[in-house]
This record gives C-alpha cells, sequence and structure tokens, in this order.
C-alpha cells in the first residue's frame, strides 16, 4: 500500500511539473508571437546635400538625403513614414518608402525635396512600421530625431 501512495505522489509531481513547463512554453511562444519586438537599431543619422556633406540648414526646393545605418535582428519588411515638425508640433509629410532588411546592417541615402513651408526650426524623423510577430500584428517606431533650419533664401 505505501508502494502504491509513493508512486501516486510522484506521478502527481511529475504530472504537476509537466503542466508547469507546458505553461511557461506556452508563455513564452505567444509572448514572443504576439509581441515580437523591435528588430531595428539606427546608427549615424544625418542629413546630407547631394555631395554627400552632413548639413543642418535646409533651403527650400533643394535636394537633400538622410542618410543612416540601420541594422536588424532579422528578416524584416520596413515601412518609412517622414516627416519634419515645426514648433507647434505641427507634422508635414515626406515621401514614404518600403524596404526589406535581412539579419545584417546596410547603410541607406533616402532623397527628398525640401517643401515650401515656412522658414524655421524643424525636427525631422520617421516613424517606421514593421511586423516582428507570427500574427502578423503591426508593430512601430521612430527613428532618431534630427533637428534643422529651413530656409527661403
Amino acid at each position: 500500500m505505501k508502494r502504491n501512495v509513493e508512486k501516486g505522489v510522484f506521478a502527481a509531481r511529475a504530472a504537476a511539473a509537466y503542466v508547469g513547463i507546458l505553461l511557461i512554453g506556452c508563455l513564452v511562444f505567444w509572448g514572443y508571437a504576439l509581441i515580437g519586438g523591435n528588430p531595428l537599431t539606427f546608427h549615424g543619422t544625418q542629413i546630407v546635400d547631394t555631395d554627400g556633406n552632413k548639413i543642418t540648414v535646409l533651403k527650400v526646393g533643394s535636394s537633400v538625403g538622410v542618410r543612416r545605418e540601420i541594422c536588424s535582428s532579422n528578416k524584416v519588411g520596413v515601412e518609412f513614414f517622414p516627416y519634419l515638425r515645426d514648433k507647434a508640433g505641427i507634422s508635414y509629410p515626406l515621401p514614404s518608402g518600403m524596404v526589406e532588411y535581412q539579419n545584417e546592417c546596410s547603410a541607406k541615402i533616402d532623397g527628398f525635396v525640401i517643401p515650401n513651408l515656412p522658414a524655421g526650426d524643424y525636427v525631422y524623423s520617421s516613424t517606421i512600421r514593421f511586423r516582428n510577430n507570427l500574427v502578423g500584428r503591426d508593430e512601430m517606431t521612430t527613428s532618431p530625431p534630427i533637428s534643422v533650419r529651413i530656409t527661403n533664401e
């Protein structure tokens, strides 16, 4: 009788351990599947002129580029929605784009023409949408902001 009780206690403990491991595994899996995390890091973001020189004063109508190195910890499709924001908090959208990153770092320059905006101080940034989870839910982050001055001269 004592032996049967010991077997029953062992079986109960083994079942509890199995259920605990299964529960932890499910929580980790679904946490990754639903949340995913941000696979992107940005390095050396700057605005450059057509010769590749860093600039912070931008003339209306001039062509400029945003140079940055983006590193991705896995394969991910990325959509960029850049904008200039003035001191009043008004955002002026710039041309958007899409690119796919592998598990790598790559340098990239995106060009655009400075729109006809009032002269003054602005912040350039970009909202970035990507999917890094198993259920296909979009996630977003923002690139590092860059302070610029726009002139009409």
